[in-house]
């Protein structure tokens, strides 16, 4: 006798049978039919399904036999399943192989055996499908063909039972994962009948449940239309539901109105195989609360914004007052001059003109003062670009904080810019900008401790940008900071003092002309924030509008 060597591939074809769960799978009530056919077909007295493990072979399904297996070195399998074909021993007793096995010399005596393998779809042999006798004998050409027939179908039997079980696994966990789900999902087939309603579209439509019980009863109205009197306009929802089905493509976050003013997201997806339609699915979310959180989000915004310029507004005030309180203190010595004049009799024309003069002239100072202050209030963010003069926007800047820096002592230093030197921008953001750079540097400069604080204004320009820089010589911005300050919200002052959206908007206005804002890299000496623009050239256009 000769003990069978193992397959090449053992280890794999274990995990196959493993993977396969033919031990619990091929049992006799399912199986015992192949078994009955082969020893039928064959004329042999005895057949059996027989499984090689890593120890022994067993038997699942048998008719003759009344074994429940044996061990492995002695198992006539184990030679069949190194073989693809049918393997026969016509006469064990004659066999070299077989001579002196105790399955031929003992119990159950066989003499002739012809077993055909168990080939998988990953072609491992999982064991025999196998037929025996007592005698000499052979099998016609016919009979061995059927065999193997019989073998193939029993694999197949067993992968279809495994992928089927998986199936309803897969299902199973499918089901219980849309089941948590907060969306109400529903699956229909072409006809409309329910396949599957989730927990969540119980929740969302709970006279649903009396249509799923409806279609036990061969209920085939399409459950997607009975949903109609539940929103608000139940005519556009047919409409939208009839014009998805007859698409037949994927719809997303179409937007629907329940009666009770709940808002749904509505996705619809056509189900395919192999490109045959074969259903839809309905997904509804309930986005109720998003929307009203969007919105409080948005107002708060809006506020926020308000809240920021009137912050800034507040900051400007002393500024202000100072540069109006110049003019209208020219304007008192004038007209008092002229009084004394009137008084003492000694008015005349030269005089009064030269008075008047001077009231006109501070007037329209003041004037230009009023009207700045109106525009850098009002939005003007949807307002037409233009091609402005680069000193324009710094005078009008100026015009709002140069007072107060002056008047607390610091430097202010401008470099000077060429009068032809122009941008093509919004004028009024791009003012506010600067406004609130120049603000912030004030505030850096109170922070210094000694020395003389100073704030610059640099412009350089090249073929079709220029840059402005905001530099101050206060304390700087920690390294920590640097990488937060243009996030939304974020502020280094103190509670109540400001808002933290200054140069979050300031680089949003900046972005929306196509430029760029930023923090000057941390290792500079002095704090400095940059802001390029496109520059207008000769023959420039607006033919592609800024965002």
């Amino acid at each position: 006798m000769t003990i069978p060597l193992c397959p090449h591939n053992e280890p794999q074809r274990l995990l196959e049978l493993k993977r396969l769960k033919a031990m619990e799978n091929i049992v006799e009530k399912s199986y015992g039919n192949y078994t009955l056919l082969a020893a039928s077909i064959c004329a042999t007295p005895a057949s059996a399904i027989s499984l090689i493990d890593s120890d022994a072979q067993w038997f699942r399904a048998q008719v003759g036999l009344h074994l429940k297996g044996t061990a492995r070195d002695i198992s006539f399998c184990t030679h069949a399943i190194l073989h693809d074909g049918v393997y026969i021993v016509n006469n064990a007793h004659e066999d070299p192989l077989f001579q002196g096995n105790p399955l031929v010399t003992g119990e159950p005596r066989v003499c002739f055996y012809a077993g055909a393998p168990l080939i998988t779809s990953r072609g491992h042999n999982l064991g025999t499908l196998c037929v025996m006798d007592y005698v000499q004998r052979t099998l016609t050409p016919e009979q061995i063909q059927v065999l193997k027939r019989l073998s193939d179908q029993i694999v197949i039997q067993l992968e279809e039972s495994m992928n089927t079980a998986n199936l309803s696994a897969t299902l199973s966990r499918l089901h219980t994962f849309l089941d948590h789900m907060e969306f109400a999902a529903l699956i229909e087939d072409e006809e409309g009948a329910v396949l599957y309603l989730n927990e969540g579209f119980k929740r969302m439509f709970p006279a649903a449940l009396d249509l799923e019980t409806a279609k036990a009863c061969d209920h085939r109205q399409s459950l997607i239309e009975d949903l109609k009197d539940c929103f608000s306009q139940p005519q556009e929802f047919m409409e939208l539901v009839t014009d998805f089905m007859k698409e037949r493509r994927k719809r997303s976050c179409q937007e629907l109105r329940t009666r009770d003013d709940a808002i749904l997201e509505l996705d619809y997806i056509p189900t395919l195989d192999n490109e045959l339609y074969r259903g839809h699915i309905w997904l509804f979310r309930d986005v109720t609360e998003q929307r009203r959180v969007a919105q409080d989000i948005e107002q708060h915004k809006i506020q926020a914004l308000h809240a920021e310029k009137l912050a800034i507004l507040g900051e400007m005030a002393a500024g202000l007052a100072h540069e109006i309180n110049n003019p209208l203190a020219i304007i008192q010595g004038q007209a008092h001059r002229l009084r004394l004049q009137a008084r003492r009799q000694t008015l005349n024309a030269e005089g009064v003109e030269s008075a008047v003069q001077c009231i006109d002239v501070t007037v329209a100072r003041i004037v230009k003062i009023i009207q700045g202050l109106r525009a850098f209030a009002r939005d003007d963010g949807q307002a037409e670009p233009q091609i402005v003069s680069v000193q324009q926007i710094i005078d009008d800047a100026l015009m709002f904080c140069e007072s107060r820096i002056k008047n607390h002592g610091f430097h202010l230093r401008v470099t000077p810019v060429p009068s032809d030197l122009r941008m093509i921008c919004r004028p009024i953001p791009i003012t506010q900008v600067l406004v609130q750079l120049l603000n912030n540097a004030f505030d850096a400069c109170r922070m210094q401790e000694g020395g003389h604080p100073w704030i610059e204004i640099q412009i350089r320009h090249e073929a079709d940008s220029i840059t402005l820089r905001v530099v101050d010589s206060g304390p700087g911005i920690p390294r920590e900071l640097a990488e937060k300050i243009m996030l939304p919200f974020f502020t280094t002052k103190e509670i109540g003092k400001g808002s933290g959206l200054g140069l979050s908007i300031a680089k949003g206005i900046v972005e929306s002309h196509r430029g760029a804002f930023f923090f000057f890299d941390q290792e500079a000496p002095h704090t400095t924030f940059v802001l390029q623009l496109p520059l207008a050239r000769a023959g420039a256009s607006f033919d592609r509008p800024l965002n």
